[in-house]
């Protein structure tokens, strides 16, 4: 079975990457001195999966239902938190925040359910789920 989704990832230059995607390709980097700032960073484009696939799920979900979002914003922010594990040993806890403007006429209840879809987006499930990674050395 083929995959849903691939990507090359080709190291450069430092830190630079290439990636090459559905014929796409970008160039990903880490901001000076580690990299030198050429594209935005793998948690950059992480954020920008997370808030492009919900702003997409939301107008697909309201067009579906005749609904109009109007102009959908998604505003994603990432931070890392130290807090107490069960152990009582300090860690370091990702939190990410959706922001979502929608300009459209909606009824309270309708952006509270768009609301809602856009937290059940496929990347926003995979990042919250079940998601397994395996590295394989060739």
């Amino acid at each position: 079975m083929p995959p849903l989704h691939a990507a090359i990832v080709r190291s450069t230059v430092k830190q630079q990457l290439t990636v090459t995607t559905r014929g796409h390709t970008l160039v990903v980097d880490e901001p000076p001195p580690a990299g030198g700032g050429a594209g935005p960073t793998p948690q950059d484009l992480l954020m920008a999966a997370i808030g492009g696939c919900a702003a997409i799920t939301i107008r697909l979900y309201a067009e579906r239902h005749g609904w109009d979002p109007g102009e959908v914003t998604v505003e994603v922010s990432h931070e890392r938190t130290p807090e107490r594990a069960r152990d009582g040993a300090q860690v370091l806890v990702d939190h990410i925040t959706e922001r979502v403007t929608m300009t459209g006429d909606l009824t309270d209840e309708q952006r509270e359910r768009l609301r809602d879809i856009a937290g059940r987006c496929p990347v926003a499930r995979m990042v919250k789920g079940a998601t397994h990674l395996h590295t394989e050395l060739t």
